[in-house]
């Protein structure tokens, strides 16, 4: 039975359900790079049990004891508690899947009544409100139950999933039927056969429904592809045939969808580059992926996108359910980067930032140390500008002196009628007159 979970919660947080013989439901969670420690969540549980996420990061896990009683667990302060809802009345134990629709006012609970007594098994859902007090059960359909599970629930959105199941009406019919927490669409049959169904995938996106199942025949198996659109199903592809096919799973990576199975004990991977329009050539898988390898459910917090990646089963080690195959080595990011890590990412972008304007910090600086640089020039020569003015205007004031002291003592001479010496007047008259050449703005 497929019972593994594989759940992604935002930022560094990856978390593996899985079971444990002996044990009950167990789970490691991988943080800073490693796969933490096996812990056990509920001990002498069967192996029938479901994981879901709320939208407040809420986890709930549905199970049944050895005495066949339902409980849930949850772990709202980060430890596991575990609740009775239902009492097993019945000295059968029968296993029977609990997938909830969680709404504001209730909890929908999709289960499944095994057939007894010649009647068939069927689906019912069943509403608990916040009193917890149970409504009637309301039937949806009888059932067969699907190759490794008894049936599947994908969620599209808050109170809205899509329950895949297959039935019997003469022929055998797989299909889904659209439900909420108070409704329920009709039932969508895309594939009906004599034959046996002997696997499927169911890859709900935003806009289509992948569907992917191996059909055998009396001589063979057939790998065949569908989907749903807005306007209907397209025409059933035949991809692969072979001997024997087991374990197809379905995923969008990029815009790309990527169809893996086992043929005849070999891994194989089949692309589509227009998601499913057209296939390439069917080859060996590459990554690690064998015949051992088991499929498990994939919960995520993130919402998904064709674009980056969209997934709802994944392939895993039958061994270490924890140990994740294909799809890590398809999305880089798929594994949580380590606290650590990231601080240094961080960091290493705040340097990169940094870097950045540095070129243009140096070339301010520069550009000051330049402009500092004609300043302390341009200082400079005012200095001697002002040093060559005052050294000027000392040497006309000695000049003005005297020159002021010469024509004194000509006043002088002048003044006493003296006679003076025709070589001295000479003398003098050169002197005046060089005196006067010298400072021609001057008057005598």
């Amino acid at each position: 039975m497929e019972n593994t979970y594989i759940v992604k919660l935002k930022k560094d947080k990856l978390i593996c359900f899985f079971y444990l013989n002996d044990e009950g439901i167990a789970y490691k969670v991988y943080e800073n790079n490693y796969w933490s420690k096996t812990e056990v969540i509920f001990r002498n549980a069967l192996e029938n049990y479901t994981v879901s996420l709320a939208e407040d990061r809420t986890i709930y896990i549905f199970c049944q004891d050895i005495g066949g009683n339902l409980f849930v667990c949850t772990n709202p302060d980060g430890v596991w508690k575990n609740k009775l809802i239902l009492e097993n009345k019945s000295k059968k134990i029968n296993k029977v899947i609990f997938y909830p629709i969680i709404s504001e006012n209730n909890i929908t609970l999709i289960y499944n009544v095994p057939e007894s007594d010649n009647r068939p098994g069927f689906l019912v859902s069943q509403s608990i409100n916040n009193l917890g007090k149970w409504s009637e059960p309301v039937n949806i359909d009888n059932y067969i139950q699907l190759q490794n599970s008894i049936f599947q629930v994908q969620q599209v959105a808050k109170d809205h999933v899509l329950l895949f199941y297959q039935n019997r009406t003469g022929e055998l019919r797989i299909g889904y039927r659209e439900l909420t927490s108070s409704l329920q669409g009709p039932f969508n049959v895309f594939h009906q056969t004599t034959f046996q169904i002997r696997d499927q995938s169911f890859l709900t996106t935003n806009e289509e429904i992948h569907f992917c199942y191996i059909v055998k025949t009396y001589f063979s198996s057939q790998l065949i592809y569908r989907k749903k659109t807005d306007n209907g199903f397209t025409k059933p592809k035949v991809l692969w045939e072979a001997q024997r096919l087991s374990k197809c799973v379905l995923s969008i990576i990029k815009d790309k969808l990527y169809i893996y199975c086992i043929s005849n004990n070999n891994p194989l991977e089949i692309i589509s580059n227009d998601l499913g329009e057209t296939f390439e050539k069917p080859a060996e898988a590459k990554g690690k992926f064998s015949a051992e390898s088991e499929k498990a459910f994939f919960i995520s917090e993130y919402k998904l996108d064709e674009s980056d990646y969209f997934l709802r089963e994944i392939l895993v080690n039958s061994e270490k359910p924890w140990d994740i195959q294909i799809i890590p080595n398809l999305v880089n990011d798929f594994f949580p980067v380590a606290l650590k890590t990231a601080e240094r990412v961080e960091k290493q972008i705040k340097v990169q930032n940094e870097d950045e304007y540095q070129g243009e910090i140096n070339e301010l600086k520069e550009y000051l140390s330049k402009m500092k640089n004609q300043l302390l020039m341009a200082k400079r020569m005012l200095e001697e500008k002002d040093r060559q003015i005052i050294s000027m205007t000392t040497l006309l004031k000695n000049k003005n002196d005297e020159l002021a002291e010469l024509n004194y003592e000509f006043l002088e001479l002048k003044k006493h009628n003296s006679e003076p010496n025709t070589s001295d007047i000479d003398t003098m008259d050169d002197f005046i007159g060089d005196s006067l050449d010298y400072n021609h703005n001057f008057e005598i």
